[in-house]
């Protein structure tokens, strides 16, 4: 049922000179490199600043990624009440913050965010 074979545990050494030996020692390398790279490029959503909810949204979050809103705008996530998820840009306007939705723009008080902990780790404010 169990080998107890301490020989059996480990795989055979492989010579110096034989080509296998180079290959197996570059597998881990390999997995290792392709994780990191897995991890660091599926990060494609930026992250979130502030958060506002209620009426007549669902959810508002405001990032601070530029991406494709010609500056000084910046990426947001819209979600709705019935599920729908946009991303739109916004940017901040004496008091309130603009969005800018495809097919709408809204007007939300500053008031109405409030910091994630990653913008309070930045210290970044709205005000």
């Amino acid at each position: 049922m169990f080998n107890l074979n301490p020989s059996k545990w480990w795989p055979e050494p492989v010579p110096a000179n034989s080509d296998q030996g180079c290959n197996l020692s570059l597998r881990p390398l390999a997995v290792v490199f392709a994780c990191c790279a897995c991890v660091v490029g599926c990060d494609l959503t930026p992250s979130v600043l502030f958060v506002s909810d209620g009426s007549p949204v669902r959810l508002l979050q405001l990032t601070d990624a530029q991406d494709e809103c010609a500056a000084p705008r910046r990426v947001c996530f819209l979600a709705t009440w019935d599920g729908q998820a946009v991303r739109g840009c916004w940017m901040r306007e004496q008091a309130n913050v603009l969005v800018t939705l495809p097919g709408e723009v809204r007007t939300v008080p500053v008031g109405s965010f409030r910091p994630t902990a990653y913008a309070e780790y930045r210290r970044m404010s709205l005000d």
